[in-house]
């Protein structure tokens, strides 16, 4: 999935939530934002100025490419879990997985908005989530996280995918995160899923380090070894803030790898452009 967001409940969330939006707004198709709820609960000033949020969506919204923005995402929100956790996260909407919304930290947003360093690279790599598994390019599993399957077990989808299936559907053959996939992980696959074998949390982190310790001139950050996902939007964002690798690791092909599609390298050449502008 797309980075393990703190609730991907949308603005409905359940008081049983841990951390329900503050508030959610929907995007019309200039990408400008109306409410749609606020959380009554929160009485924070400093979360809850509707200006802030504004601010905000603004910055986010003048750093990507408009037109994915405007296909994919229906609703913008506003949470905190608390400083220096998740400082923003991509989902579908939990009633139509063919659309997106983007959701900000306002803890950990900078204040005053701006190019901020850790926030620049995280929004980019949420948005190389909705590039990479948007619905042109990983048609949506009906099944997908509605419970239908109990314990985890596969759905139809995932049990007849011939591709890469990402948790949110099949990958279609040539999607960037399948060819990514084929190329980078195919070979490594079957041991990344050996790690589901442990029995706690604790386990998993400690296997999933030494994974990343083993193949670590693979990858980017070690983050990007959370799984092929994370890798894709880890890789993508430094094929956008970087200068093209030119050494030989697996690293280093990942991030050259995004230059082989000009509709991206056009992107690239986009978001480098507003981020200039914005001083950074």
């Amino acid at each position: 999935p797309a980075g393990l967001p703190p609730s991907a409940a949308g603005c409905d969330a359940q008081s049983d939530d841990e951390t329900p939006p503050i508030a959610c707004y929907s995007l019309d198709q200039n990408l400008d934002i109306s409410p749609i709820s606020v959380n009554e609960n929160e009485t924070d000033p400093a979360y809850t100025d509707p200006e802030r949020h504004r601010q905000i969506w603004n910055f986010t919204r003048s750093i990507l490419p408009k037109t994915i923005l405007k296909e994919e995402t229906r609703q913008y929100h506003i949470f905190t879990d608390g400083p220096d956790e998740t400082l923003a996260f991509v989902s579908p909407l939990p009633d139509d997985p063919y659309h997106w919304f983007v959701a900000v930290d306002i803890e950990d947003a900078p204040n005053p908005i701006g190019p901020d360093k850790e926030f620049v690279h995280t929004i980019i790599h949420e948005f190389a989530h909705i590039l990479t598994l948007r619905s042109a390019q990983v048609p949506p599993d009906p099944d997908a996280g509605t419970g239908a399957m109990e314990d985890d077990s596969p759905t139809e989808t995932e049990l007849s995918c011939p591709n890469f299936f990402t948790g949110e559907g099949c990958a279609e053959a040539q999607s960037y995160i399948n060819l990514f996939f084929d190329r980078f992980w195919a070979d490594i696959y079957d041991e990344f899923l050996d790690l589901d074998a442990a029995e706690t949390e604790e386990e998993y982190s400690d296997l999933a380090y030494e994974f990343y310790q083993t193949y670590q001139d693979r990858f980017v950050t070690e983050y990007a070894a959370t799984n092929p996902g994370e890798d894709i939007a880890e890789s993508f964002t430094f094929f956008v803030l970087k200068d093209k690798p030119a050494g030989d690791s697996i690293a280093d092909q990942k991030v050259r790898f995004f230059y082989a599609f000009p509709e991206l390298v056009k992107m690239r050449n986009q978001i480098r452009g507003q981020l200039a502008r914005a001083g950074r």
